[in-house]
């Protein structure tokens, strides 16, 4: 699974490859926790007040990736 390219591996993931979505989510994780601290922290006190932590931000990225990849393989079908 090392040497497929991301479009593959997401072509593999949406079919149901879970060893393919595993290794696209370890090359890509990195750049969903980035986008989680930033959204976290500009709206830190809405979800502090909310009972909202980080890890709920990243929780919500997992979904996010998972719906990300369902969809690119539907839009670019070969």
């Amino acid at each position: 699974m090392e040497n497929y390219s991301n479009e593959q591996l997401c072509y593999l993931a949406a079919a149901g490859n879970t060893s393919a979505r595993d290794v696209l989510w370890e090359r890509v994780h990195g750049l969903y926790r980035h986008i989680c601290a930033s959204l976290f922290h500009r709206h830190s006190q809405r979800a502090t007040a909310c009972g909202m932590a980080f890890d709920d931000f990243c929780s919500v990225g997992w979904f996010a990736f998972l719906d990300a990849v369902t969809d690119y393989a539907k839009e670019t079908k070969r």
